[in-house]
């Protein structure tokens, strides 16, 4: 069994996403609708470094700046549902701290601001159970942000998160 928290940023967050995508293909759009189906999500993923800080007075709220958030977001947003999408960046340092990862290479992309970016899928882990651990969450000065868009399967309704 995968146990994420021996691993680090990059695998917590992967197999964090992983567990989004299952939840959300498990959530119908609307009860009482079946014929709306269910929530697909797309995911981007980039490893990099971001500044972060409390934003606002009356509705203070925890933000994250800087290319690894814009790049991340990129990832999502040319991703295909139900999919994760990562960067050159975030494929290699994943397989670095989670070695049993398996990822395909999704070619050379071009990416609004970026430009041509080479990328790739995560298809899983070879050990297909994944456990997140109490306390797993970890510390690094490189940080992944991982960008979520929901939207219903078969398309409908619009939601959006960020993990």
């Amino acid at each position: 069994m995968l146990v994420v928290h021996k691993y680090r940023q990059e695998a917590f967050g992967c197999a964090i996403s992983q567990q989004a995508i299952k939840t959300a293909n498990q959530t119908m759009v609307k009860e009482g609708q079946p014929e709306l189906g269910t929530v697909s999500i797309r995911v981007g993923f980039h490893s990099g470094p971001v500044v972060s800080s409390v934003v606002g007075n009356l509705n203070p709220r925890f933000c994250l700046f800087g290319d690894t958030v814009n790049t991340s977001s990129r990832m999502e947003s040319t991703s295909e549902r139900n999919r994760i999408h990562l960067t050159e960046a975030a494929a290699k340092s994943l397989t670095k701290q989670a070695p049993d990862a398996k990822l395909s290479c999704r070619g050379i992309v071009s990416i609004k601001g970026k430009g041509e970016m080479k990328t790739f899928w995560l298809e899983g882990f070879q050990d297909p159970e994944v456990e997140v651990g109490e306390g797993s969450h970890p510390s690094s000065k490189e940080h992944s942000h991982t960008m979520l868009d929901a939207t219903p399967n078969p398309p409908g309704l619009d939601m959006y998160a960020a993990m």
